[in-house]
C-alpha cells in the first residue's frame, strides 16, 4: 500500500511550494518537461478557481547556464549554489543518457544531499534513481526505475528494495517512477496529493491525459506487448483478446478465428510475444480485472464476468496467484493511495470549499 508523506501545515497564508529540478547534459527531455506541465496546469486550475498559484519551478544544474537534453533542445538552469539555504518542497531527478557523469560527480552528489534534507519529497523518474541512489537517499526505500535498467539497479544498489514492473511507488517522502511517461502519472498523483483529486481531474483533463493511472499498473500491459509483433495476425489476435476478454476467448478458439492449427497459432504467438497464449490470455484477465476493481464499484461476480473468469471464486483464486493479494485487498489498497486524506492538504480554505462543491457525492 501506498505510503505518503504527511501534508503541510495549513496554518496561515502558504508561500509557493518549490520544485526543484536537477537537469544535467543528457536528461530526459519528456522526463522533465511533462512532470513540470502537470504543476504548471495545477497553477493555472488554481488560479482560474480564485486561488493563487501553488507552485513555482526550476531547474538547477552543477554550473547553470544551458545544459542539453537528450532531445537536443537545451534548457536554461540556475546553479546548485544560487539554492543555497533554499526548503524545495519536492525534488525531482530525471532519467537520462548522463547519469552516469552525476553519479560520478561528487559535488552534484553532495549537493543533493545536502538540499534532501529540508526537502518534503524527494522523487526520480527512470534512470533517476541510480543518481538518488548513489546519493545514499534510497537506501531501505521501495523504488522502481524503467524496466530496461531493473537488474542494474539491483545488481549495483542491493539496499534498496526494487519493485520490478510498476509505473511508480511512493514510499514515505521517497517517490519514483519508472519514467517518460509515467512520470506524468506521478506528478498528477502529487498534485492529488496536495490539493485533492477534484484539481488533479482537472489537470488530467487540461493535458488530454485518457485517464489517470495507479502507480501499481504494469509499465508494460500484455496488449502493448503484444502490438510489437512484426506478425500481423498475432498483433489482431492480442489486440482481439483485450477487447474481448469478457467472452473468455480459448487458444482453440483464437486460431480458428484465425485461420492457422491451433499448433502453429501457440508457436507463433510465443515466438512473437515471449509468453504463450494461454498465459497471455491469463495476464490480459488479470489487467481487465484491477481496472474494473480500480475504477467501479461492481461486486466481485459482475468484475469476474467482465473480465473473461468464469466465476468470483475464479478471479480470487487467479488474482492471488498472479498479484498476491485478494482482489477485495487489491481495491482497497487502490482507493486508499487514490483516496485524499481527510485532513486538510494546504490549500486555501476557499479552494477546499471549491473542491468540495465540485466532487461527486
Amino acid at each position: 500500500m501506498t505510503q505518503r508523506p504527511a501534508p503541510c501545515d495549513p496554518g496561515g497564508p502558504e508561500p509557493r511550494r518549490l520544485i526543484l529540478v536537477m537537469a544535467y547534459d543528457g536528461a530526459q527531455f519528456l522526463s522533465l518537461a511533462g512532470p513540470c506541465e502537470a504543476f504548471s496546469a495545477a497553477n493555472t486550475a488554481l488560479n482560474a478557481s480564485g486561488d493563487s498559484a501553488a507552485y513555482t519551478i526550476a531547474a538547477a544544474s552543477a554550473k547553470g547556464g544551458i545544459v542539453r537534453s537528450s532531445a537536443g533542445i537545451e534548457i536554461n538552469t540556475s546553479a546548485f549554489s544560487d539554492h543555497e539555504g533554499a526548503q524545495p518542497d519536492t525534488i525531482i531527478v530525471p532519467g537520462g543518457a548522463g547519469i552516469r557523469s552525476v553519479m560520478a560527480d561528487p559535488h552534484s552528489l553532495a549537493w543533493l544531499r545536502d538540499i534532501a534534507t529540508s526537502a518534503r519529497r524527494l522523487v526520480s523518474f527512470g534512470g533517476g534513481a541510480f543518481i538518488l541512489a548513489s546519493a545514499g537517499l534510497l537506501a531501505g526505500h521501495r523504488c522502481v526505475t524503467h524496466w530496461r535498467f531493473e537488474d542494474d539497479l539491483e545488481r549495483e544498489f542491493p539496499e534498496i528494495r526494487l519493485q520490478r514492473g510498476a509505473l511508480y511507488v511512493r514510499d514515505g517522502r521517497v517517490s519514483s517512477a519508472a519514467g517518460a511517461s509515467a512520470s506524468l502519472d506521478l506528478a498528477m498523483d502529487m498534485v492529488e496529493e496536495d490539493f485533492g483529486h477534484s484539481l488533479a481531474s482537472r489537470v488530467a483533463h487540461m493535458l488530454v491525459v485518457p485517464r489517470m493511472r495507479p502507480g501499481e499498473q504494469p509499465q508494460i500491459s500484455a496488449e502493448l506487448a503484444a502490438q510489437a509483433s512484426s506478425a500481423p495476425r498475432i498483433a489482431e489476435a492480442a489486440e482481439w483478446i483485450a477487447r474481448n476478454i469478457h467472452t473468455r476467448p480459448t487458444v482453440a478458439g483464437l486460431a480458428s478465428r484465425f485461420a492457422m492449427s491451433e499448433r502453429n497459432f501457440s508457436r507463433r504467438f510465443r515466438i512473437e510475444t515471449g509468453i504463450p497464449p494461454a498465459r497471455y490470455i491469463e495476464r490480459a484477465r488479470i489487467e481487465a480485472a484491477r481496472r474494473w476493481l480500480v475504477s467501479s464499484s461492481a461486486a466481485l461476480e459482475s468484475v469476474a464476468r467482465r473480465s473473461g473468469f468464469s466465476s468470483a471464486r475464479h478471479l480470487s483464486q487467479t488474482f492471488r496467484k498472479v498479484m498476491g493479494t485478494t482482489p477485495l485487498a487489491y481495491r482497497k489498497a487502490a482507493r486508499a493511495s487514490a483516496s485524499p486524506p481527510q485532513q486538510a492538504r494546504g490549500h486555501t480554505q476557499r479552494g477546499k470549499a471549491k473542491e468540495d462543491r465540485e466532487s461527486p457525492a
